[in-house]
């Protein structure tokens, strides 16, 4: 049986999606180590690409208790950035927090390190809605090979929480080198 073409026909919903090809372009070393529970894929949890849902344990998080982190990335070649951005959650009830701030340094020979700049964050409101946050140092285009990155911890718990006084959790996934 022949069909009219337009006749008897739907036309369906148009999906679109976005595929982005990843570079494995850098390397990180973690100086603060993760919790073996919050361990997201490994190593390299925060360099891979992958970028974290709202749900904390999951593979594309890591989680630090209680203390900065710091860690050391090097790129696979020296080239000119204007922006490090780090991912981090919020998850009040859980006692994870969005980091303080970020400070950041580079080099070009793995020696002799610059301040490339520091960004703070302030916790404005007490929803304890799941929420992916980032902090981003934008930078004056600046040529680097290394970066040093001091993701600053928030502190106790604050007054107002029900873990007040204890040490909060820092859960990042993702850092971006633009």
């Amino acid at each position: 049986m022949k069909r009219q073409q337009g006749v008897g026909l739907v036309e369906s919903k148009t999906i679109k999606s976005v595929f982005t090809k990843f570079e494995q372009d850098k390397r990180i070393e973690l100086k603060t180590p993760y919790a073996n529970q919050y361990a997201g894929a490994g190593p390299q949890t925060l360099v891979d690409g992958q970028i974290g849902s709202n749900e904390y344990r999951g593979t594309e998080w890591q989680g630090f208790n209680g203390q900065d982190v710091e860690m050391l990335i090097e790129l696979n070649q020296a080239k000119e950035i204007n922006a490090v951005t780090v991912s981090s959650l919020k998850e009040l009830r859980s006692w994870i927090f969005p980091p303080k701030g970020m400070e950041v340094s580079y080099s070009v020979d793995g020696v002799n390190y610059k301040s490339l700049g520091k960004v703070n964050f302030k916790l404005t409101d007490r929803d304890e809605t799941a929420k992916r946050l980032e902090l981003q140092l934008d930078v004056a285009p600046t040529t680097v090979k290394y970066l040093k990155i001091k993701v600053l911890n928030y502190g106790a718990c604050p007054d107002w929480h029900l873990g007040a006084g204890n040490p909060t959790w820092i859960f990042l996934d993702e850092i971006v080198i633009k």
